[in-house]
């Protein structure tokens, strides 16, 4: 398998940091803060996102020297409340949201692509990951990356309703 350039996890989240910031930008501090019964506001799921990403960083940079795709989870709702993201700035979230993915486009792009493609037969995917693989699957890193990819677009649509997904199915990247 050799990765088309725009089929690369890191061209995939670059295009998708360029194309949403702008919309983040336009929704006002007021807008951001609302909060539904039992559900987070519009900073505390970009909060989420940042939680998540940090989590995800150490596991792209473990699974390039392991032979496993196995992780702890981590406590969403513990990292959103330590965070303290309603009592944010919306604008910080946003900067610091942009500012960590661009990190993390640079890591994608410099894992090398044997590396990203490599078959690992143990994982936790069927528990960690947003779209679960069974046990008996085997997967990879780039399937880690891509669903990665997959949550972040799950939760801009829920900050902009009529936010156009980029990334297309990676069903078939196990």
């Amino acid at each position: 398998m050799v990765l088309n350039k725009t089929d690369h996890p890191s061209e995939i989240l670059k295009e998708i940091i360029e194309g949403i910031q702008n919309h983040l930008f336009e929704i006002s501090e007021e807008e951001s803060a609302l909060k539904m019964p039992e559900k987070w506001s519009k900073k505390e799921i970009l909060g989420h996102l940042i939680d998540s990403a940090t989590n995800n960083l150490i596991r792209f940079v473990k699974t390039q020297k392991s032979k496993e795709l196995v992780f702890d989870t981590y406590d969403q709702e513990q990292w959103v409340n330590a965070g303290n993201y309603q009592n944010r700035s919306w604008n910080e979230l946003i900067n610091t949201w942009t500012h960590f993915h661009y990190h993390m486009v640079h890591l994608m792009a410099n894992v090398p692509e044997e590396t990203l493609i490599k078959k690992l037969n143990r994982h936790n995917l069927d528990k960690i990951a947003f779209r679960h693989l069974q046990k008996e699957e085997s997967t990879t890193l780039l399937y880690l990356m891509l669903d990665y990819i997959g949550h972040l677009e799950h939760h801009f649509l829920q900050i902009i309703p009529s936010y156009q997904t980029v990334l297309k199915s990676y069903a078939n990247e196990i």
